[in-house]
């Protein structure tokens, strides 16, 4: 089983009072630096600490504490090799250090060099159209051939694209949870992680066997917007998780972009509003968020190389553009039997040459 530092174990104990809350934690790391300083002291020692009060006092005194929780989650994190990061020690990524409201503790899978590199973060619906799935994941290439790292959600639509479009790339990309490790969320990312591992990693500051709860995905967006020098907003209706990220990221003193949308989709407003407001700076290329970011160095993208294609599949690539196109259209012009074309864009969408859309629809990725 894993060691950890006292001061780490008593956080992690202290995590099983209910409703003590990680400001009074952080009020009793004050005073305390180990579970054996604390487990002998009396509630009225406990109630003198100023803001705990006598209930918290009480209640965290009487408390029986379970240590073979704490040892099952010890042994979780060291058989499926997660760190625990913490202010006290080293491992705690700097950018989020000088920030308010951060966890005392995450739990981070991966390589922690990546969290040292400059990151940008990119959120929008669950539910976005297929110019937003473009658009996401249209910057997120452009971004990550840039030098920067792609941090997200790891939730359904606008996040997803981001991630795929750092990993279509080779770049590297940084999901940040709203549940433990145990239950990943949703079920349908799942086989992203061994490909998020290679270069990046995943974030959380939820212990492993915290089920994903509603509130917990808002809450996590300030570590999102707090990793990364910026966040873009993809797509966004006027009330959503992307829009608190934004909030979060301009309380953070953070740089806040936008795509603009069209103005009649719902989808839209909330992006087209933050521009209207003049809390986001409207953007049209990586080119235009990299001019932005304070503190970073970027080289210029380097131009796409199209990996190597077969003549059928240099065929199926010539015919498709960046405007969608329906399997039954690209069948007719390729002059293709069902089964073969599958075989080919199969082919293609793994070379990262193409991209499926709803609907049987197929783009040419630029």
């Amino acid at each position: 089983m894993m060691t950890v530092p006292k001061k780490t174990e008593l956080v992690l104990l202290l995590r099983q009072v209910p409703g003590l809350g990680e400001t009074n934690i952080r009020r009793l790391l004050n005073y305390y630096s180990s579970f054996d300083e604390l487990k002998s002291v009396s509630a009225r020692h406990l109630e003198a600490i100023d803001g705990i009060g006598p209930k918290r006092a009480a209640e965290t005194a009487s408390f029986r504490f379970d240590q073979d929780v704490l040892e099952k989650e010890l042994r979780f994190l060291e058989k499926n090799e997660i760190d625990l990061l913490t202010p006290w020690t080293d491992n705690y990524p700097e950018v989020l250090k000088p920030l308010d409201g951060m966890p005392l503790i995450l739990y981070w899978m991966g390589n922690r060099k990546v969290l040292e590199e400059p990151g940008l973060a990119i959120v929008g619906t669950r539910q976005p159209t297929s110019y937003g799935q473009r658009a996401a994941e249209y910057f997120s290439r452009d971004l990550v051939r840039a030098g920067l790292t792609i941090v997200s959600g790891f939730a359904r639509g606008i996040d997803t694209a981001a991630h795929l479009g750092a990993l279509a790339e080779g770049g590297r990309t940084i999901a940040v949870l709203g549940s433990g490790f145990n239950y990943l969320y949703p079920a349908e990312n799942k086989p992203l992680v061994p490909r998020i591992l290679e270069s990046g990693g995943l974030l959380t500051e939820y212990p492993p066997f915290t089920r994903p709860d509603p509130a917990f995905f808002p809450e996590r967006n300030r570590l999102i917007s707090g990793l990364s020098l910026g966040t873009l907003v993809v797509e966004a209706a006027e009330t959503g998780g992307a829009l608190i990220t934004a909030a979060y990221a301009l309380d953070q003193n953070k740089e806040v972009f936008a795509v603009p949308g069209e103005i009649f989709q719902d989808r839209s407003k909330g992006t087209n509003r933050l521009i209207l407001n003049g809390q986001a700076k409207l953007v049209l290329s990586a080119g235009d968020i990299l001019s932005e970011l304070r503190g970073f160095s970027s080289r210029k993208p380097e131009p796409r190389i199209l990996p190597e294609l077969t003549l059928f599949e240099e065929k199926i690539y010539g015919i498709l553009s960046q405007e969608p196109l329906h399997i039954d259209v690209l069948g007719d012009a390729s002059e293709m039997s069902s089964a073969e074309l599958m075989i080919h864009l199969l082919s293609l969408e793994f070379k990262g040459a193409i991209r499926q859309l709803p609907g049987k629809y197929f783009i040419r990725m630029e």
